[in-house]
């Protein structure tokens, strides 16, 4: 009897053990002969050190005002956001331009310096709504990781699936939303009006073959 395991979820930077049982229907049914081999790892697993992991539940909850991952990843107490410093990313006190961000495992840095905000961009360099999941690691002893001393911001694309499914946000504001006097000091804000719309779809082109 084949085996077959469903609604199995994996987390970024997890490993998931999936255990699966054959059983033969009766003493004359047919089985295919089926070879497993392994070998013992030489090495004990430890710990590579701090993460955190958002899964699309949170990416969806959280208020992002800014529709930016650093809405997310400041969820983490010991990531800040400095508003100060062009949203700069600090990972436990470290100097931002030591951290790296990777897309998909590629990574996605600013080579030459020129940004403060830990994009190569001046804004986040892919769609909010295009991320599957988000994770922090802090200086992992990892051999998928290298090149900076700080941390490693991932963040995974959503996949295809054969279920039609979508989206839509719409975010706006303007001078009477916000406030103008600050410890009894009136500010003059101006007049000014911000809207921001977008929508997104996916689904299958060739079902279980090709997804948009």
């Amino acid at each position: 009897i084949p085996a077959r395991a469903d609604n199995v979820f994996t987390n970024l930077g997890e490993s998931t053990d999936v255990n699966l049982t054959i059983e033969r229907t009766d003493d004359t049914a047919r089985m295919e002969t089926v070879v497993v081999s392994g070998s013992a790892l030489q090495v004990a697993q430890v710990a590579t050190g701090p993460s955190s992991t958002y899964n699309l539940a949170t990416l969806e909850d959280a208020p992002a005002m800014n529709r930016d991952i650093k809405d997310i990843i400041r969820i983490d107490p010991r990531v800040y956001v400095d508003e100060a410093f062009n949203d700069a990313i600090n990972c436990a006190g470290a100097n931002p331009r030591y951290n790296s961000l990777t897309v998909d495992g590629v990574r996605l840095n600013d080579n030459f310096g020129l940004n403060s905000n830990g994009y190569p961009t001046e804004r986040i360099p892919f769609s909010y709504d295009s991320i599957q999941q988000v994770s922090v690691e802090l200086a992992p002893f990892d051999v998928n990781y290298g090149s900076f001393t700080a941390c490693n911001i991932n963040a995974v694309t959503k996949t295809g699936s054969n279920e039609f499914h979508g989206g839509l946000f719409f975010d706006y504001t303007d001078d009477s939303l916000t406030g103008d006097e600050t410890d009894g000091v009136k500010r003059d804000l101006g007049s000014f009006e911000e809207k921001r719309y977008g929508v997104n779809i996916g689904g299958p082109i060739i079902k279980d073959k090709l997804f948009f």
